[in-house]
């Protein structure tokens, strides 16, 4: 690592989990339950909206299993129906499978917290990286609705939503740092590289990414260089990265570098073995500078509910009553216990019984997972 920026993959410290709620679902040729890769975009959208779409959507069965309100949201651009929404499974599901409009939802939101779980596992336990350790961040505007039960399923303790969890990734690319990178092809083995020519061959990458940086307005203290070299064992397809101190080019570092990267992700090395490079990397960075967020004011007294609603939990705790609160109404400070649902302008949060929901500082949620 090199100012805090890696060029190669770094240790999960985050996990962001998403579900799109206007995935179709269905029953395949075989009488298999599926949800997705097809949506059913924003207009018609899920069947619920009642703009003409009839095949049933993860939106439909988050709304039939009372996760969701039925009625006028974004300011009455979309009314939510709940009779369309349970017509749509049972057609498309219950009836194929002899499923109750319940049951069929139900599969429906199994599957796809299982699919997001598998994504999760992707990017973590398939990387080295123990996911009960961690926090899992649920963003995206369906997200927050299924990160306490995938969280749950990885085994970690807390799940975190920000409040803005809809627009997360917009809001991070406009607080993101620009960033530029090179590759150059290059054949050898880190126990031949000729370090003058290396140090040449970096140098001019190196130049015409502070040329770009430079044309893009950031100035010499505001712009970092990373390097990087792609290596890897002979006969291997794919490479792995492995970050350049500014100090210069070190064999035995870089060994001991990509060894212990190599050894997290496949569990093994070769000891002495001939270490190929592949290809330099540089990559400029131009720095927009840090982002001093500006959190609510604190809680005053305590937050009531809005509704409680009948929601369905689960295959073991069935349907019970959740309070519903107004993500306008919860300010720093406040302790909330599931199971709860949470409506704010841009996302709808679902926590669990015995978990429980605080709102940090900053004004996000910070969910506490209790484990079965």
């Amino acid at each position: 690592m090199v100012g805090g920026y890696h060029l190669s993959t770094p240790a999960i410290e985050i996990h962001t989990v998403g579900a799109g709620g206007g995935t179709i679902a269905g029953v395949d040729a075989a009488g298999m339950l599926f949800v997705g890769p097809k949506g059913a975009g924003a207009r018609p959208g899920p069947a619920c909206y009642g703009f003409g779409n009839t095949e049933p959507t993860v939106t439909d069965a988050l709304l039939a299993l009372g996760r969701l309100r039925p009625g006028p949201i974004a300011d009455g651009a979309v009314t939510l129906d709940a009779t369309l929404a349970e017509k749509a499974l049972a057609q498309a599901i219950g009836g194929k499978l002899g499923l109750s409009v319940e049951q069929a939802a139900s599969g429906v939101i199994r599957l796809v917290e299982q699919n997001l779980l598998h994504a999760v596992e992707r990017i973590s336990i398939e990387r080295g990286v123990d996911p009960r350790r961690l926090t899992l961040v649920a963003a995206g505007g369906a997200g927050p609705m299924h990160g306490a039960s995938v969280g749950r399923a990885l085994g970690c303790k807390r799940v975190y939503v920000p409040r803005v969890a809809g627009a997360f990734c917009a809001l991070g690319m406009l607080h993101t740092d620009a960033r530029q990178d090179w590759l150059r092809v290059y054949d050898g083995d880190i126990d031949s590289l000729d370090p003058v020519a290396l140090v040449a061959a970096f140098a001019a990458m190196e130049t015409e990414a502070r040329r770009t940086l430079h044309a893009e307005g950031f100035d010499d203290d505001r712009l970092l260089v990373v390097r990087a070299l792609d290596l890897r064992y002979p006969g291997q397809q794919s490479s792995l990265q492995v970050d350049l101190p500014e100090a210069g080019f070190d064999a035995a570092a870089v060994r001991r570098d990509f060894e212990a990267q190599h050894q997290r992700l496949f569990g093994h090395i070769q000891p002495g073995g001939r270490i190929g490079v592949g290809a330099l990397r540089v990559a400029g960075i131009g720095r927009v500078g840090a982002v001093d967020p500006q959190g609510p004011s604190a809680a005053t007294d305590a937050v009531q509910p809005i509704a409680t609603r009948r929601v369905w939990i689960g295959e073991t705790e069935g349907w019970a009553d959740a309070k519903v609160y107004a993500g306008a109404d919860l300010r720093p400070g406040h302790v909330l216990r599931g199971p709860l649902i949470v409506e704010e302008t841009t996302t709808t949060v679902f926590a669990g019984p015995r978990d429980t929901l605080r709102v940090d500082a900053s004004g996000n949620f910070d969910i506490a997972l209790e484990q079965p």
